[in-house]
């Protein structure tokens, strides 16, 4: 286990990260991110070390934070939208299930 991204607020702690770096980029690899706030060093640092595309949620703000730089917005996704046990498109801003996110995005596994 480690820690990806700033300490404190921003950051997480991921297991595993040593395989996401190891996997060649023709293999597709993606992670989603929720609660971001307005830090990205997690996001930003995981696009860094990985071939991977990250899809990001959060209720509270409009965008990524300043820490994600410009050359990773390519992989970089970003909804203002919470996640719930419920997916309900009539809020503002609208909460969706893990799974509906998935389907919305074609992914099947993450």
């Amino acid at each position: 286990m480690e820690r990806i991204g700033r300490l404190g607020d921003g950051g997480k702690w991921v297991c595993g990260m040593s395989k996401y770096e190891q996997l060649p980029a023709s293999r597709p690899c993606v992670v989603y991110s929720f609660g971001v706030q307005t830090e990205s060093s997690y996001e930003d640092e995981t696009i860094e070390r990985t071939h991977c595309e990250v899809w990001a949620y959060d209720f509270s703000v409009t965008d990524f934070g300043k820490q994600l730089t410009p050359e990773h917005k390519m992989r970089a996704h970003f909804m203002k939208a919470g996640v719930d046990g419920k997916t309900d498109k009539t809020q503002d801003p609208p909460f969706y299930t893990i799974q509906d996110l998935m389907k919305m995005n074609g992914h099947d596994y993450m």
